[in-house]
C-alpha cells in the first residue's frame, strides 16, 4: 500500500459546493486517498500506472486532482477520453485499459457507477498551493488539472476502496501530485504525492509514490 500524509485544508465555496450537488444533511468524511501502482506489462512498455482510491463516509461530492512534474509524460490513449473506457473498445485496442482517466467505481464505463461530470480546473487545490487561481481544465500528457463530479447527481455513498481515477505515466517521470476529495462538500486535506525517480524507488523496495506533508506558513 503506498503511504502519504495529509495537510491542511480548507472549505468549498457555496457556489462550488452547490456545484458538486451534495444536498444529503449526513456527517461526511474522506477518511483515506492512496495510489496503488500496476504495472501494464507488454501492453504499455515504459510506462506505470497509478490508480487512485478513496474511503469516504456519507455522498461522495468530487475529487480535484493537479499533476506538477518536471520530466516524463502522462499517457493519453489516441482512442481514450477523460473517462474510462467501454469494456468493448478494449477487445479492439487493447492498451486503452491503461489511459488516463476519470472515473466513479470502476475501469471500464460498465462498470463504473455514473460518468464524471467536469468542473474545471483543480482550484481548491491551486488555492491551497498559493497557486494564481486558474479555472482553466488540463487533461493532457504534461498535466492534469483537472475536478469532477458524479453526473446527474447520483448517490455514491459510503465506500471504500473506491477507484477515481487512473493515472498513467512513463518510468522517467519525477514531480507531484496532488489530490483532494469532498463528501458531502465538505473537503478532505490536500494528499501530496511524490513520484520518485526510478533509481529512487527501487530503494524503496519498489514503491512509486511517497508521501509528503505539506506545511503552510
Amino acid at each position: 500500500m503506498l503511504t502519504s500524509t495529509l495537510s491542511r485544508a480548507f472549505a468549498f465555496t457555496a457556489t462550488a459546493a452547490i456545484a458538486l450537488g451534495c444536498t444529503t444533511p449526513l456527517v461526511a468524511q474522506v477518511t483515506n486517498i492512496e495510489f496503488r501502482a500496476n504495472d501494464p506489462g507488454v501492453l504499455l512498455p515504459g510506462f506505470t500506472t497509478l490508480d487512485l482510491y478513496l474511503d469516504f463516509t456519507g455522498q461522495l461530492s468530487g475529487v480535484q486532482v493537479l499533476t506538477d512534474f518536471t520530466s516524463g509524460t502522462i499517457y493519453q490513449d489516441p482512442f481514450g477520453s477523460d473517462v474510462a473506457p467501454s469494456a468493448g473498445l478494449l477487445t479492439i485496442v487493447p492498451s486503452i485499459e491503461f489511459d488516463t482517466f476519470a472515473t466513479f467505481g470502476g475501469f471500464t464505463r460498465e462498470t463504473s457507477d455514473t460518468t464524471p461530470s467536469f468542473a474545471g480546473a483543480a482550484i481548491n487545490v491551486q488555492d491551497e498551493l498559493g497557486l494564481p487561481i486558474d479555472p482553466a481544465r488540463e487533461f493532457s500528457e504534461q498535466r492534469i488539472d483537472a475536478a469532477w463530479f458524479p453526473e446527474g447527481g447520483v448517490a455514491i455513498l459510503d465506500r471504500n476502496d473506491y477507484p477515481v481515477m487512473r493515472l498513467t505515466v512513463s518510468v522517467d517521470t519525477l514531480g507531484l501530485v496532488h489530490v483532494l476529495a469532498s463528501a458531502n462538500a465538505e473537503l478532505s486535506p490536500v494528499k501530496t504525492f511524490v513520484v520518485p525517480e526510478p533509481a529512487a524507488a527501487s530503494l524503496l523496495g519498489g514503491a512509486l509514490l511517497l508521501g509528503l506533508k505539506r506545511r503552510r506558513g
